[in-house]
């Protein structure tokens, strides 16, 4: 090797050196360089996570690959859960696949330094609905979210919504009456009480010369039952079969009873109010003016608020009736639906628009607005999407408001209504009318 080729050798590694150096400590920094602005920038990440895993990542309608995979020349896809690296910031169009499945699409902005996060994603299966029992006309769902019961005309039945499988409880001539206990082990069906996993084991109320009406059940004894009978309030206890009166006064209206109070509904001279009494003294605790109507009733009585729905008018009062200072907390009007999704979130629903109601903060929003009628909306226990049927349809609608509220129709048909979701979100049950058959369905979401 003469000298001439030494030396160029000599320059050559030294050049290399000290261009490349800089530019793998600026990559190791998070810097690269970025032809659209003509300069080095700060990069950023990308981090993606999706329910199922494994979901192919399109950047802008690129695949990403993997460094390794492109460098020997092969094509190795990356894929969900991923941090995706040294990101140009700008904005993305990202894209997430699985075979089967309903694909995820959102314009997402990565910022210089810091890290975009979409990791509350479900990609929903692309599945068709099976029937379980024909002709279904109603459900009453439990509250553990586990079994549903289902009354097709003729006779109910008990469904279990972890793996599908129904079981006639009974014979009925007309629209049962049916009330859950609040952990779901029980049910009062008609005028019959029975045990949710030995049906066998049932208590006729007939037999004690008990006609329930408007029963209630005791949120932390479910072998305590509450029911009026001439507008007197009793509790019976399931277990010795005794019953007891409550009070001497009379209740007229709507009521249920919680922490050692009774709260009812009053109307005097034209005059509504809520009462709240005191169950050890029978005495009344505090009155509560209400606007003048004869149609309320209490509903999400789990909640720590009392709800107080005007059925008339569509209103939700939502009251603290603790407080001697605007007990009244929230007016909501032009409700249909209302659900509590935890203790300080409110689902709710009219005609054609679905809302979430922060309690903390004292906000609404609007989630979606729709031309057609909406039937039905539930919270899918991910926290991140709601389901809402339409009479021809059923959605899922992303709360991520990043871009745009995303939603995806599971299923067409007709007449739907009634959604419920097993515990974990995974299943979907409702009754409607798909293809050329009608009555609840199940299918894998």
């Amino acid at each position: 090797m003469t000298l001439t080729t030494r030396r160029f050798l000599y320059i050559t590694f030294i050049l290399s050196f000290l261009i490349i150096t800089p530019l793998v400590i600026l990559y190791a920094n998070g810097y690269t360089f970025s032809m659209s602005k003509k300069g080095i920038v700060k990069t950023g990440m990308l981090v993606l996570n999706t329910k199922p895993e494994s979901a192919n990542i399109y950047l802008n309608g690129v695949p990403e690959e993997t460094f390794l995979g492109s460098y020997f020349g092969k094509k190795i896809k990356v894929t969900t859960p991923s941090k995706i690296k040294n990101i140009v910031p700008g904005e993305y169009l990202v894209r997430l696949e699985i075979e089967n499945y309903w694909p995820w699409e959102k314009k997402l902005t990565v910022h210089p330094g810091g890290s975009t996060f979409a990791e509350d994603i479900i990609l929903f299966k692309k599945d068709t609905p099976q029937i379980l029992t024909a002709d279904t006309k109603d459900t009453f769902q439990a509250p553990n979210n586990e079994f549903s019961l289902a009354y097709d005309g003729k006779s109910v039945s008990l469904v279990n919504l972890e793996n599908g499988k129904s079981t006639i409880i009974t014979e009925v001539s007309a629209t049962p009456s049916i009330t859950w206990s609040p952990n779901s082990t029980k049910f009062i069906l008609n005028n019959t009480i029975y045990d949710t996993y030995n049906q066998e084991k049932r208590l006729e109320l007939d037999q004690l010369d008990i006609k329930l009406e408007n029963v209630k059940w005791n949120f932390s004894q479910e072998d305590i039952i509450y029911y009026k009978e001439k507008n007197i309030i009793y509790s019976l206890n399931i277990a010795n079969k005794t019953r007891k009166q409550l009070l001497e006064q009379q209740i007229a209206g709507d009521y249920f009873i919680k922490d050692k109070y009774i709260f009812s509904l009053s109307r005097v001279n034209n005059d509504s109010s809520l009462r709240v009494i005191d169950l050890g003294s029978s005495q009344i605790y505090k009155t509560i003016k209400l606007p003048n109507t004869f149609n309320y009733e209490f509903i999400n009585t789990e909640n720590s608020l009392v709800n107080l729905f005007d059925k008339d008018k569509g209103i939700l009062y939502l009251i603290d009736p603790f407080t001697d200072y605007l007990p009244i907390r929230e007016i909501i009007n032009n409700i249909k639906t209302a659900k509590w999704v935890g203790p300080g979130k409110l689902l709710y629903a009219n005609d054609f628009e679905v809302w979430l109601y922060d309690l903390g903060q004292n906000k609404k929003t609007i989630l979606n607005r729709l031309s057609e009628k909406i039937s039905d909306v539930v919270w899918h226990p991910s926290n991140n999407y709601i389901i809402y049927s339409t009479e021809n349809s059923i959605n899922t609608l992303e709360l991520d408001e990043r871009d745009k509220f995303r939603t995806i129709e599971l299923v067409d048909g007709k007449n739907i209504n009634n959604l419920n979701l097993n515990k974990n979100g995974g299943v979907l049950y409702f009754q409607g009318n798909t293809g050329l058959q009608t009555g609840l369905f199940r299918l894998e979401i």
